[in-house]
């Protein structure tokens, strides 16, 4: 188990990889070491169109940890059973915020993942990898039936892998959050 330093050690070390990733494509990116609440960097374009993305970094692991699967889903649990249902989707804020999710590879010379996509992206994700854990195991979480604990696997997330041209198309898009340019 990591301790809370080397929690964010790897955090910052994934938004540096991130703003890595992003100065490649031509932006400028800079990262707010876990200050901000909803978003960990903002990226800009030459036209100065500023957008904020979220990282979530894991460690030489298959999955990230996500938190209470309740702050993405309604989920109805039987007291008598211990049996969960998923009732549906959470209303969620920021549903359009862009997220990159980071495996840092732990060995020299082997190559960091990214996988880059929307809030609400990741909650049909969540949707779909904590309806099918539920399934597997006939809706009872096996050691503590009550627990929402959350972690989204890789496989959940490979279709959005090396996904940057999602970033550029919002940039593209989106307006300007000041013009900066009228004060040089």
């Amino acid at each position: 188990m990591a301790s809370g330093f080397s929690n964010k050690v790897i955090g910052q070390t994934g938004e540096f990889a991130v703003c890595v990733q992003l100065g490649k494509m031509n932006l400028v990116a800079t990262p707010f070491a876990g200050n901000l609440p909803h978003f960990d960097i903002v990226a800009s374009n030459a036209e100065l169109k500023v957008i904020p993305i979220q990282v979530k970094t894991t460690l030489a692991n298959s999955s990230w940890m996500a938190g209470d699967a309740r702050d993405w889903l309604e989920i109805e649990l039987c007291p008598n059973s211990g049996r969960q249902t998923i009732i549906g989707l959470k209303p969620i804020t920021h549903t359009e915020l862009l997220t990159v999710y980071v495996w840092l590879s732990n060995k020299p010379g082997s190559s960091d993942r990214f996988f880059v996509l929307r809030k609400g992206d990741v909650q049909l994700a969540v949707q779909r990898c904590y309806g099918d854990w539920l399934s597997k195991h006939d809706g009872i979480r096996p050691k503590k039936q009550d627990s929402f604990h959350l972690t989204i696997p890789m496989s959940e997330l490979v279709e959005y892998e090396n996904n940057w041209s999602l970033i550029r198309d919002c940039l593209n898009s989106k307006k300007p959050v000041a013009d900066f340019a009228e004060h040089d």
